[in-house]
């Protein structure tokens, strides 16, 4: 795991090259603190800051391939490695180390792009073949490493992070308020965008090739739920989930450090967590995070599985004070607007597993998105058919979403009904699954100008419109795993509450459940597999019941959530936000002030629990936005940077 940085065309001059790269890295050392390096020449620079997990002293970058023509600078791992260095092998390529590094920059040679495909892992890379003067980039289908990219002068820049383009002298951070409030909308930023103006992700599953200037991007691994086309029984399934599961924890323990395990309480982190115990053979270190509010802690149930497994296990006890006092350096890394505050307690999670002195962690990620674990799915099924239930139904099957939710009351039963009844039919095309986020995102968008709205819907719309003729021959379901793969997926749980709090800390996480073969696989069962008579996620769980303690095969899905806008409403909370909110003539100008005000008054003088969620993401999403525009309109190397640029000057040196 690594952080990446460099440029391509003309950025300005060339003999400050080398320190503009070695400065971008300084401002994301933390992803990549064991070893730097960079190339540069008049067209392409490249810099890479290691974080060591395979071939410790052999991976160094960026590498450059024994011709002396191709150089990589490379994020992420590849898992499959091994297999694709025994097919390279037998093409007659000798390797000269043991890195997947080596073995991607191979398999580009002899495959070209169609390497891409054949890759089961999280990366980013950028590959530079310097006789014909162009690079290439590319990013892994699911998103689990970040790649950006920002048009400056004539050229462009990219990295893992994109507070490394504040290393170059003129560029400036300006908040675009058309992709912001497509992010209010959809609760996070689209696949191929940011919030900044001219900065972008490069999509998952897509590569970026430039050369003379030109830039052209293609898609290699598009996400498919077509209709189903298992052939086998509901009992082969189980066994063929298990098999996969199987392959690709085994994949996602090679490692020349010591892996260990997030475990939440929940079935995906107790699965990853038993496969990965049976296959290391020893006691395996878990960490996870519990709460001082019990409506949201969930360590009795982790508890159980570390009595079933007997596991080497430490858990974090996080407050809503531990909360409001590290939410602005956690976002400093997100690098994206939040409307929930549960990727702090992973921020300060990772920092735990480090002191630990663990650099690798298995996690849960996909899980619920390939076998239907999420409240949307079931409520996407009971909506496409609610006009043909009759009212007494309908009161039954809405009190049987949410088994989690003890407090849940007749008068949230008649909430939710009214809404079912209003989002009958689809209003954005391709989006019915998701059409109430969109809902629960427009008193967010209260906070930009009235223009952004119809600009905001446009974004949205561009993210499904090419999609429209596959979902004319996907079931609801299918569009809403689609839909959720490519929006809170990709862009915050792999994102800002994964790689991004993970790598805060130099910790890099794995994601069993999104096996390229696992997810294809998924994507064939029948969706009654995954949602099986009101049980979701029930293959999973049949497939595991004799593994696992019935508590937690049996047990409802409960979301992972933390203390939100009411931990801001006083105390320590209160003094956070205040120093950002309270002087509403402060806001930028892309803010409207008046109702923002309003907004932050209505927090401040709530009761605790007297939020309403609509509210408390509103207020996450101001506040977040907020705080990462006077931190990014402010952003340069500055100080830390030059301390940091003297250690990596020392590391580039010794290697």
């Amino acid at each position: 795991m690594c952080g990446i940085a460099g440029f391509f065309g003309d950025v300005g001059q060339p003999a400050d090259h080398h320190l503009r790269l070695i400065d971008m890295l300084g401002l994301q050392l933390h992803r990549g603190p064991d070893e730097a390096g960079y190339y540069c020449d008049r067209r392409v620079g490249l810099a890479t800051a290691r974080l060591s997990i395979i071939d410790l002293s052999g991976g160094q970058q960026p590498l450059q391939d024994t011709t002396g023509r191709f150089w990589i600078a490379y994020n992420g791992e590849i898992y499959n490695y091994v297999e694709i260095a025994a097919r390279l092998r037998k093409e007659g390529i000798e390797l000269r180390t043991r890195s997947d590094t080596e073995v991607f920059l191979e398999s580009f040679k002899l495959w070209g792009t169609a390497a891409f495909e054949q890759f089961n892992g999280g990366f980013a890379a950028a590959i530079y073949d310097s006789t014909a003067g162009n690079i290439t980039l590319v990013r892994d289908r699911f998103g689990k490493r970040p790649l950006y990219l920002a048009k400056f002068r004539k050229g462009f820049l990219f990295s893992s992070e994109l507070k490394s383009f504040a290393a170059f002298p003129g560029f400036h951070f300006r908040v675009d308020p058309t992709a912001l409030g497509a992010t209010f909308l959809t609760w996070t930023p689209l696949p191929d965008t940011s919030i900044f103006e001219g900065v972008e992700q490069l999509a998952p599953g897509h590569f970026l090739q430039w050369q003379d200037d030109r830039v052209a991007t293609t898609c290699y691994a598009e996400l498919t739920f077509p209709e189903p086309s298992w052939e086998h029984d509901y009992e082969r399934a189980q066994t063929k989930v298990r098999e996969l599961l199987e392959q690709s924890v085994s994949i996602r323990l090679r490692s020349d450090v010591e892996v260990g395990s997030y475990l939440s309480g929940g079935l995906d982190s107790a699965i990853a967590t038993t496969l990965a115990q049976r296959m290391i053979g020893k006691r395996i270190k878990t960490f996870s995070v519990t709460f001082t509010d019990k409506e949201f802690d969930e360590s009795r149930y982790q508890q159980t599985v570390q009595n079933h497994l007997d596991i080497d296990h430490v858990g974090l006890q996080v407050s809503g004070i531990d909360i409001a006092e590290n939410f602005e350096a956690a976002l400093w890394h997100a690098e994206a607007p939040v409307f929930r505050t549960a990727f702090v307690p992973m921020y300060l999670l990772s920092k735990l597993v480090r002191a630990n002195g663990i650099k690798v962690v298995l996690t849960g990620e996909g899980a619920d998105e390939m076998f239907l674990g999420y409240n949307v799915f079931k409520e996407t099924a009971l909506r496409s058919r609610w006009s043909n239930l009759d009212e007494a139904t309908r009161n039954t099957l809405i009190k049987e979403l949410y088994p989690y939710q003890a407090h849940f009351s007749e008068s949230r039963g008649s909430v939710l009904s009214s809404l079912f009844e209003r989002f009958q039919e689809e209003r954005f095309a391709g989006w019915f699954s998701h059409e109430l986020r969109l809902n629960n995102g427009l008193l967010a968008l209260r906070l930009l100008p009235e223009s952004i709205k119809d600009a905001a819907s446009v974004q949205i719309e561009r993210l499904v419109s090419p999609m429209l003729e596959h979902f004319a021959n996907w079931d609801v379901i299918g569009k809403a795993q689609w839909l959720e793969s490519k929006t809170l997926l990709a862009g915050y749980l792999l994102s800002t509450q994964g790689d991004r709090m993970a790598l805060a800390h130099s910790v890099e996480n794995r994601c069993p459940f999104l096996d390229p073969r696992l997810v294809q696989f998924a994507s064939e069962l029948p969706k009654s597999y995954g949602l099986r008579e009101g049980v979701e996620k029930a293959l999973l769980k049949d497939a595991y019941r004799g593994d696992l303690p019935t508590s937690i095969t049996a047990r409802a899905k409960q979301p992972y959530r933390a203390p939100d806008a009411d931990i801001f409403s006083q105390g320590v909370g209160r003094e956070v936000a205040g120093d950002a909110l309270t002087d509403s003539a402060a806001f930028p100008a892309f803010i409207e002030n008046k109702f923002a005000h309003r907004l932050t008054q209505k927090i401040f003088s709530s009761q605790t629990r007297g939020i309403s969620p609509r509210e408390s993401q509103a207020f996450l999403f101001l506040l977040s936005t907020i705080m990462l525009n006077r931190l990014f309109s402010s952003a340069g190397p500055g100080a830390g940077s030059l301390a940091a640029r003297r250690a990596l000057k020392h590391q580039i040196d010794r290697t």
